[in-house]
């Protein structure tokens, strides 16, 4: 459902500089795409008319520019990205404002995130001169990623779940292929992407087989309430210990991340493998697996589904 309004301005103050008001002479429809950001749409209207309307619905025009409202006054809304900008894993990750308090550190030249079509996000960073990583010294990306590690750790605290930056994720860039830029110095997201696709391609095929070769005993029954015991062992182990509250509530609502996902995804594809009468299963589990099926109960209904057991349970129910 999108909103249509013409927003009265809020008591800005100098600390509100980066926020911004619309006049009463346009009207505006704010379009949710996700993480409490909107798209700004214009309408035409009897006091503005735009000189492109690309709207199917209506009049207007679709600016593709994301923006979030100030959390406590109304009408003033901040700039954030484009909806080219946006990430989409399992949900949509809005990139500019991790990448803007990442690129803060006087360690960093540079901040791209990617992920696309993933099961998480990573992070191109380029280091400041004075700070590069030589590719050659295998202790060099570790120190640099704990140095970095604070700033990562303060970017993730305003993000959801979902969208948290892990360590393993971090990819330096290397100072003989700086990333691209225009003549205005901003850098240009799809050819830096492109730059180290090598390298982005390599940490996700690392991050997919790391449980592969992991031998990983399969429930004692392909049967709901087996799956769902099975299920909470491993989300445990690879949570380290936390506790699922409810089977009903969502995993992300519970301290589950991206990461968690992609490990428990694994380890539910090597259970597959393990059992003769299911690995043939295993190639259909799909890479927003868990996503697709976010709660405990939900996941084991899923997987007994995969697998063709006869199951009594109401699915519409997960």
């Amino acid at each position: 459902m999108d909103e249509s309004s013409n927003p009265a301005s809020g008591a800005k103050t100098k600390a509100d500089w980066e926020w911004m008001s619309f006049s009463d002479r346009v009207t505006c429809r704010w379009v949710p795409e996700g993480n409490n950001t909107f798209e700004l749409q214009y309408l035409t209207c009897a006091t503005h008319r735009p000189n492109l309307e690309n709207l199917e619905d209506t009049k207007g025009y679709a600016t593709s520019d994301l923006w979030e409202s100030h959390p406590s006054k109304k009408g003033l809304w901040r700039i954030i990205g484009r909806k080219d900008d946006v990430i989409v894993l399992g949900e949509k990750v809005v990139p500019i404002p991790q990448e803007g308090v990442i690129g803060s550190s006087r360690m960093v030249q540079g901040v791209v995130m990617f992920g696309r079509g993933k099961s998480q996000c990573g992070i191109l960073v380029e280091p400041k001169k004075g700070h590069a990583v030589n590719p050659n010294d295998v202790n060099a990306l570790p120190e640099f990623r704990n140095k970095l590690w604070p700033i990562v750790e303060e970017a993730n605290r305003t993000a959801p779940a979902f969208a948290r930056i892990f360590k393993e994720m971090i990819i330096v860039t290397e100072r003989a292929r700086p990333l691209p830029r225009t003549a205005k110095g901003t850098i240009i997201r799809k050819q830096a992407l492109k730059t180290y696709e090598k390298e982005i391609n390599n940490l996700y095929a690392m991050l997919e087989d790391s449980g592969i070769s992991e031998s990983i005993r399969p429930p004692s029954s392909w049967t709901v309430p087996d799956i769902q015991a099975w299920l909470l062992e491993h989300i445990s182990v690879i949570s380290n210990g936390r506790d699922v509250i409810s089977p009903s509530k969502e995993l992300f609502d519970q301290g589950f991340d991206s990461l968690h996902a992609t490990f428990l995804r694994t380890r539910i594809i090597n259970a597959l493998r393990a059992d003769p009468q299911t690995n043939i299963f295993a190639l259909h589990v799909s890479q927003n697996f868990v996503f697709e099926h976010p709660t405990l109960h939900g996941l084991a209904i899923a997987i007994s589904v995969l697998i063709g057991e006869d199951i009594h349970e109401d699915v519409q129910n997960h």
